[in-house]
């Protein structure tokens, strides 16, 4: 009996930890330093943001830390997108019946939602190796200034 209380009594804890996690804060950065010249960056988007634009400002953000780090290059080593997909609309029937004595009651409930939130957020999270010298031949490796250069041209 006690072992339940004590598992009732931490799953609002855990879920209050499920949903203050770093990216869900809100917009924005987050970075993550894995090994010396490793590093996890995410980037949480407003509401509606195109998944390019999401992509151009991730590959920014690496690119400049990159150069800040004294570094030349980085190799995108994992990346991965997530969607923040609001909820359509939920239509719930419901009903249930008591008795007591000789009264008794009957109850029926409709009910509907709709998310009015907007668009959906995204989430991509990279993963980069930063390095120094000629940029490896590698799909994955990109030239720190020359991204840096390129995307901030477009913005």
């Amino acid at each position: 009996m006690k072992k339940a209380i004590l598992t009732a009594g931490f799953i609002p804890i855990l879920l209050t930890a499920c949903e203050t996690g770093p990216y869900a804060q809100g917009p924005g950065f987050y970075e993550t330093r894995i090994e010396q010249n490793r590093y996890r960056i995410a980037y949480r988007s407003p509401r509606g943001m195109p998944r390019d634009q999401v992509e151009d400002l991730t590959l920014l953000r690496a690119a400049d830390m990159t150069l800040s780090e004294g570094y030349d290059w980085f190799r995108v080593l994992a990346r991965q997108g997530v969607v923040d997909r609001p909820n359509g609309p939920v239509i719930s029937l419901g009903g249930g019946n008591t008795s007591f004595g000789r009264n008794s009651a009957v109850s029926l409930g409709l009910g509907a939602s709709f998310n009015l939130s907007g668009p959906p957020a995204q989430t991509l999270i990279m993963e980069i190796q930063m390095g120094r010298g000629g940029r490896p031949d590698d799909s994955a490796a990109y030239d720190a200034a020359d991204v840096e250069r390129t995307i901030r041209s477009r913005l």
